[in-house]
């Protein structure tokens, strides 16, 4: 996660409420949320000073128009890069700070602690609304958006969740909620729609300052998992954070912060849902939780576990530091492909014995969807990583020979899966972590015998083979790249893979590391088409 020097105030009280008297305009943020009758008394309401609560007014509204004061003034004085550079952000001046207890949960009484996520949830909302946005406005958003890549949240348990009467939502679940703004809002990956006639595809106006979110999204993030305790929101809040350093160009930052979204999803217990047991991962906290609604956690759980190991072995292609180890461990050839969003919508009512069981190693099943794929393609690039570590260099060999093989014909069979289908574009994820997985390779090929190949014979033809298998990995990835620019009159940005930028790199790197690739015609003209399409996202 982004380091702060220092966190923001948690107050518990606005002074200025607290020094008025009197009674005040309107209910306290306790009350309304817990749907009780307010006696508006100042500092401190009777009902929040019989329970021991923490109580508020005003203070979340106040606060919210002088952040959207200031956010207008910087979005009508920073030039656009400023506002959206990869590097110290710019025109930020001032951040929300929510009301949280100053002691971890369990130091506190539940009183206490649900009023601090009552007033805790209707600031993210008031927050989420100085943006510009309303809370059905980031559903629509993130569903119809990111979600089709990652299939962790359950749209039902989602608006469940929600729409709980009488109970404010959990402090996981309002830090997702703001996760899901951020995610669902990247201004490289714009959502766009149709015009009302149908004849063009226009962007969607967006008022959203982007620094200031992500931002506000991480120390929220932070002050949450310091005093509660983790949970599947949670840790999925912190995915989303993760994958939007990602798509933002922050690879690194991307990469530290799901390390700590694995650890943290080790304390859960989310690892073990994936894995055949007849044991219960957890019971569930609430005793009146059906059964089925309990396969439905169970599931979104074993997703959300999917999400951290598929990301993470994405993300570490792109570190600076290759020596950094990964945290989250790749189950076994056995374990269980995740599930499509589809399926994940009905496991409540179809139970958990309805969902199919396909091993992650059975890469030549058929009717794998596109986030199964995914996994199965993280599971083969684990594996060109794991062989990094053998010390003998014939073993490596022959296993990096190997596993070419297989990914040639994983990526093969991916192409003609989505051949001619309408769901083409949500494979590309699968696609783009295959590849990627075909460049690591052949290069750490290139490295491995760069010194022998003047010496040995067979190392030679390996060198030969490795070259002629990345300039041929190149040629699919400008194919991808005119498919994708083809489909653009047509296919929003919405479905642009979060990989898609880091995949021309990749190519791009490639071609640079040619010598005399500008005399060649077709590296040239090669490397024009992937340096347009990529400007698109910087």
């Amino acid at each position: 996660m982004p380091s702060f020097q220092q966190p923001p105030s948690l107050p518990l009280q606005d002074p200025s409420v607290a020094a008025a008297g009197g009674i005040a305009a309107q209910v306290c943020a306790v009350c309304k949320a817990r749907k009780k009758k307010c006696d508006k008394a100042l500092p401190r309401c009777g009902f929040c000073i019989r329970k021991g609560l923490q109580c508020g007014y005003g203070h979340s509204a106040q606060h919210s128009q002088s952040f959207t004061r200031s956010r207008s003034h910087d979005s009508h004085h920073q030039p656009l890069q400023a506002r959206h550079q990869k590097g110290p952000v710019a025109g930020v001046s001032r951040l929300p700070h929510f009301d949280l207890p100053l002691a971890p949960l369990g130091a506190v009484s539940a009183d206490v602690a649900g009023g601090a996520e009552a007033t805790l949830y209707l600031q993210v909302q008031s927050f989420i609304r100085s943006a510009g946005l309303f809370v059905d406005d980031v559903s629509v958003r993130y569903f119809q958006g990111i979600h089709r890549y990652i299939p962790i949240i359950s749209r039902t348990r989602f608006h469940n969740d929600l729409i709980t009467l009488g109970a404010a939502p959990s402090a996981g679940f309002s830090t997702l909620l703001l996760a899901m703004c951020l995610s669902s809002s990247c201004p490289v990956f714009m959502v766009e729609q149709p015009a009302q006639d149908g004849s063009q595809v226009v962007s969607k106006p967006s008022h959203v300052d982007h620094d200031s979110l992500y931002l506000t999204a991480t120390a929220l993030f932070a002050q949450v998992q310091a005093l509660f305790p983790p949970s599947i929101s949670l840790v999925q809040a912190g995915l989303l954070l993760a994958v939007y350093e990602y798509m933002s160009g922050r690879s690194d930052k991307a990469f530290a912060s799901i390390g700590g979204c694995a650890r943290m999803a080790y304390a859960a217990r989310i690892h073990v849902c994936n894995v055949p047991s007849s044991q219960l991962p957890w019971r569930p906290m609430d005793g009146r939780t059906s059964d089925r609604a309990y396969q439905l956690q169970v599931q979104e759980a074993a997703n959300t576990w999917w999400g951290i190991i598929i990301w993470e072995r994405t993300f570490f292609c792109d570190v600076t530091v290759a020596e950094q180890p990964l945290v989250s461990r790749m189950s076994g050839g056995d374990a269980r492909l995740p599930i499509e969003s589809g399926i994940l919508e009905q496991v409540e009512f179809l139970g958990g014995e309805s969902v199919p069981y396909v091993p992650v190693s059975y890469i030549s099943a058929v009717d794998v969807g596109s986030f199964g794929r995914n996994a199965q393609a993280a599971w083969l690039l684990d594996q060109v990583l794991k062989v990094s570590d053998i010390s003998n260099v014939d073993t490596r060999m022959f296993q990096l020979q190997g596993l070419d093989t297989t990914l040639q014909t994983f990526l093969a069979a991916l192409m003609q899966q989505c051949e001619g289908g309408q769901t083409d574009r949500y494979f590309c994820e699968a696609i783009a972590i295959s590849i990627r997985a075909l460049f690591t390779l052949h290069w750490h090929i290139l490295d491995l015998f760069s010194g022998l190949a003047d010496e040995q014979y067979q190392a030679l033809q390996d060198w030969c083979k490795s070259h002629a298998a990345l300039n041929t990995t190149t040629k699919i990835v400008v194919d991808v790249v005119e498919a994708h620019e083809g489909d653009h009159a047509s296919v929003t940005s919405a479905y642009t893979a979060p990989s898609y930028p880091y995949l021309i790199r990749a190519a791009l790197q490639h071609i640079y590391k040619k010598n005399g690739w500008e005399e060649d015609a077709w590296l040239r003209s090669a490397e024009e088409r992937l340096r347009t399409s990529l400007n698109r996202f910087t």
